[in-house]
Parts: structure tokens; C-alpha cells; sequence
């Protein structure tokens, strides 16, 4: 193996960067594999650039990474579009953009604190401009457990944040003890004389300072600490401060279109005597016109005035133009019902290219919350309070902190086309969880689609078909208050990550610069107390 590496490098690097890629950016990337990968690619982006064909040898790179995406994504069985050119034109796109921080770091030769500086905003900003937020981002949806407590506070800023640490680590140490080259003094920026290592490769330019190293693996083990305490499972059904709370997904087998109203209206039947509140999956009916729409929703709320309960209901509505014409697309929304009719209405902002083929229309309005009231009518007392929110499928893959308050539970009704697809998607529900510190019910009726409670502690899922009842518990009095990232998003992360940039390039440097010239004032002061004490004899008066 090591003649083949010796005698053919870059064949064999690029065949690494493919197998690699392959493993790792598969609908749910591991953080150790991500890690190696993105290792990988800013060792071999740092040896490029500053030598000749710097933009083919960079070019066969991004096609490396392009033809490993497109194999995992094939294997897992994600083309399911009749035309392979979604799936290459997804995975060119989202290997180009895995790229751009490496090789802007390259050029640019930032190192320690400041690669994950570059790898998180990168992702931050690539996430808030794509139409699919962070589906396809580099970020790990599996093996991230050390840095989960961060999510509250910092979001996936956090997460990317120590995957970049990592990186820049185990770069400094392959760099510096497998291929042979020395830590790069911090004043010297210019180039090393290229060189042999040991496998006969060209010797990566070494820009890693050793002690920022190391102040950088303080920093990633410090953080890992809190994850020791944090449980991670969720509060007691029964205590003096909270109160047991049903919900339930109402997933009835499929039936003709003509008869989803029929189904869905007697599945809720059957659950509504153990849960208070029922989600219906995303598009679980289809609404003719506004007076079709209307006789339905009165129906369900007459049926949630007798239960006593709360009923998500998604559904799909054709859209009408200023002169109340259909236009031919339709809208998707979910519209939760009680018994005073619809208290809080959402419509889907974003949708999967070639995967919607409905021509559908996005809503424009964010997600909002409403204030409901559980417990017995006739016991004022023994009633309390909690605050709902929706959100429809994809609109989970877009990170969101424009709500106003916690919402305690966040109804996400889904319809995924595959497997895969649905475990990607519950995975984005429990990050947004997470973030904001509160559960979404997860109702998902697409093939094999899982569905579940998720965040807070809450992992059971189900998949398929069936409805289901399950139980959470809910603080008494409600807890109002937003995490720190529900009130500042990833800016509490971005600023996080400058901080240490900031003391180890100017505060500290500048305190360094202090101590020489206290010292030097001090060793002077004790020369001339020297002088002082032991004069000079005057040679004139002798």
C-alpha cells in the first residue's frame, strides 16, 4: 500500500477523497468520518495551492468529492426523480459549497481558531441563502453527542464550530508527525522550501502555530465537559410541577383520496378519549374550495368541542388570485382546530426542488404561537397552560428564531418520499428541538416515514402507518423564556467564535508586549540601583 501511495500520490488521494466522500456524506454523515474527510481535504487543499495548476489540481478534487456524494446518495437509494441530473447537479453543487472554506482558508493560510471561524460561518450562511436550508450541509446528524448542550445556546454554529476545531487538530498533527514537516513559528508566514516526507510526497506548507494548536484542544475538550451532566432524558410525566400531556398522530392506512376526510375524522375518534392534542400528517386532505374547506373545518370542530381537544389538521387548498380565480398551484397548510374554530393557521414557506411536483405556492407569514388552556372546564384550578407552534416538513431544515416566545410544543406534520429521506427530516425536527428548548410532535405518513415525539429528551419513534398516543409532561406555570439562540440565533455563535481570535492575535500579543517592556523597565531599575550602591572610583581624584 505504501509503494502504490509512493509511486502514484495523487491517484491515490484522489481515490481516498472518493471512497471517503462515499462514507461519509450519506443522508446521515457521521461527525468522525466528516472529520477525516474535511482532514483530508485541507491537507491536500493546502499542498495545491501554492503550486503550479493550482485550479486543475482543484478542479479534479471537487469532481473527486462530486462522483463520492453521488454514489452515496445513489446506494441509499435518494434518486428517485426519473432523471439522474437532479441528484449530480445536487451533489456538484453541495460539494462545491463543502469546499469553499477549505480552499478559502488555503489561500488565505488561516489557521487555528480561525478555520472554524471560516467552517461555521461558511455553513451558517450557506444555510440561510439555499432553498433547502441545511439538508446536504457538512454538518454530522449522527455522533455528535459531546457538543448537543451547545445547541441551545449557539444552534448548529456550535456544532460546526467543533467539527472545524477537530479538523484544524488532526490536520496540525498529520501534517506535523506523519508527513514529517515542523510547527510553523507564528512570525514566520513565509513558505517552506518544498522537501521529501517519509511516503515521498511533496511536504505540506506547515501554517499551524503549536501553541495556538493547543490553546484550540483546550478550548474542544473544555467544551466536551458539560455533556457529562447534561441528562439526556426528558422530565418526569408526574411531579409538582408538571402535568402529564397527551398527544397523538393520527396515521389511519391508505385509502382513496376521496375517503382521507372519512379517515382521518374516525381515527381522531378513536384517539381523542387519551390525548389533548392530535396532529393530522402534512397534506392528509385536500380542501376543493373555500366552502369545501369551511363545512370540513366546522365538522372537525364540532368533533373537538365534544372531545375537548386540539386538532392539527394539514391539509392542501387551491390558490386564488386577487379576483378569487384559481391560479392551478395549491397551497400547504395546517390549521389548528378547538372548539372556538381555527385558532392559528400556517402555510408551508419551503419546498424540495423535483421532489414537490405539485406546483404549490409558498406562504409568506413565519411561524407564530397561541396561548391554549388543558385541564378540567368545571376545576378552574386544575387548569393550565401551554403554547403551540407549527411547522410544515422542509420548513424544519430551515434554522428559525423569529418566534416570540417558547413555544412548548411545535406540531410538524411531514410527508417524506423515502426512508432515508424521513430519518433526515426527524433528525432536522430534534436539532430545532433542541434549539429551542422545547418537543416537536413529528407526524409523518410518507413511505416507511417515522414519526414520533422528538427534542427535550424524547426519541421513540414509529414507522409506518398506525395511530399513535404517547405522553409528555409540561412545566406548571409555563416556561416563556427563549434559549440564547432563540434570541440571538447564530450571531451568539459568530461572536463565540471571534472571541478567541481576538485574545490570541491582539489582546494577547499586546499583553505579551507589555510584560517585555515591564521587565525591561524593571531590569533597569535594579542596573541602576547596582550602579548606585557600587560607584565608579573617580580615576581624576586619584
Amino acid at each position: 500500500m505504501l509503494r502504490l501511495i509512493r509511486d502514484h500520490p495523487s491517484r491515490s488521494v484522489v481515490a481516498t477523497i472518493i471512497i471517503l466522500t462515499m462514507f461519509t456524506l450519506r443522508p446521515l454523515p457521521s461527525s468522525i468520518l466528516l472529520v477525516a474527510l474535511v482532514v483530508l481535504l485541507r491537507i491536500t487543499t493546502q499542498w495545491i495551492i501554492p503550486r503550479p495548476y493550482a485550479i486543475g489540481r482543484l478542479i479534479i478534487v471537487w469532481l473527486a468529492v462530486s462522483t463520492g456524494c453521488y454514489i452515496s446518495f445513489a446506494i441509499a437509494g435518494s434518486t428517485t426523480v426519473t432523471s439522474k441530473f437532479p441528484t449530480v447537479l445536487y451533489s456538484s453543487i453541495y460539494s462545491l459549497l463543502g469546499l469553499i472554506p477549505v480552499v478559502l482558508s488555503a489561500i488565505t493560510r488561516r489557521a487555528g481558531f480561525e478555520f472554524p471561524l471560516i467552517w461555521a460561518t461558511g455553513w451558517w450562511l450557506i444555510s440561510r441563502f439555499s432553498p433547502i436550508g441545511r439538508l446536504g450541509a457538512w454538518s454530522p446528524l449522527a455522533g455528535d453527542d459531546l457538543y448537543e448542550w451547545m445547541r441551545p445556546f449557539v444552534g448548529e454554529y456550535g456544532i460546526d464550530w467543533a467539527i472545524g476545531g477537530w479538523v484544524e487538530v488532526c490536520s496540525c498533527f498529520a501534517v506535523w508527525y506523519l508527513m514529517g514537516a515542523r510547527p510553523q513559528d507564528d512570525r514566520d508566514h513565509e513558505f517552506e522550501e518544498e522537501q521529501s516526507s517519509p511516503l515521498s510526497l511533496p511536504r505540506v506548507p506547515t501554517i499551524w502555530s503549536q501553541d495556538h494548536v493547543n490553546l484550540l484542544i483546550i478550548a474542544l475538550l473544555v467544551l466536551a465537559i458539560p455533556s457529562a451532566f447534561v441528562s439526556p432524558l426528558p422530565t418526569a410525566l408526574h411531579g409538582e410541577d408538571v402535568r402529564d400531556v397527551g398527544v397523538a398522530c393520527v396515521l389511519p392506512p391508505p385509502s382513496n383520496d376521496s375517503f382521507a376526510f372519512t379517515s382521518f375524522k374516525r381515527e381522531t375518534r378513536t384517539v381523542a378519549g387519551q390525548a389533548h392534542i392530535v396532529l393530522w400528517p402534512e397534506g392528509a386532505v385536500g380542501f376543493d374550495s373555500a366552502e369545501d374547506r369551511r363545512d370540513k373545518l366546522e365538522e372537525m370542530r364540532l368533533d373537538a368541542n365534544v372531545s375537548g381537544i386540539y386538532i392539527g389538521i394539514s391539509f392542501t387548498e387551491p390558490e386564488l388570485d386577487s379576483n378569487r380565480s384559481y391560479t392551478g398551484k395549491r397551497r400547504n397548510g395546517i390549521a389548528i382546530v378547538s372548539s372556538d374554530g381555527v385558532i392559528l393557521e400556517y402555510y408551508k414557506r419551503n419546498f424540495i426542488p423535483s421532489i414537490d411536483s405539485i406546483p404549490q405556492v409558498g406562504g409568506q407569514a413565519p411561524p407564530s404561537t397561541v396561548l391554549i388552556q388543558l385541564g378540567t372546564v368545571s376545576k378552574p384550578r386544575s387548569r393550565w397552560n401551554m403554547t403551540l407552534s407549527t411547522m410544515i416538513g422542509p420548513d424544519f431544515a430551515h434554522p428559525f428564531t423569529n418566534l416570540d416566545t417558547r413555544p412548548t410544543l411545535i406540531l410538524g406534520p411531514a410527508r417524506t418520499w423515502q426512508l432515508h429521506a424521513g430519518r433526515v427530516m426527524i433528525e432536522m425536527a430534534r436539532r430545532r428541538a433542541d434549539e429551542l428548548g422545547t418537543t416537536v410532535l413529528w407526524c409523518d405518513d410518507g413511505e416507511a416515514g417515522l414519526s414520533g415525539l422528538v427534542g427535550q429528551g424524547h426519541s421513540g419513534v414509529q414507522v409506518g402507518y398506525g395511530s399513535w398516543v404517547k405522553r409528555m409532561s409540561v412545566e406548571v406555570p409555563l416556561n416563556e423564556a427563549r434559549t440564547p439562540y432563540g434570541c440571538m440565533g447564530e450571531w451568539g455563535g459568530f461572536l463565540a467564535a471571534c472571541l478567541p481570535i481576538f485574545i490570541t492575535k491582539f489582546s494577547l500579543a499586546r499583553f505579551l508586549d507589555c510584560i517585555d517592556v515591564t521587565m525591561a523597565r524593571i531590569r533597569n531599575w535594579f542596573n541602576r540601583r547596582r550602579r548606585n550602591r557600587n560607584p565608579r572610583p573617580n580615576f581624576v581624584d586619584i
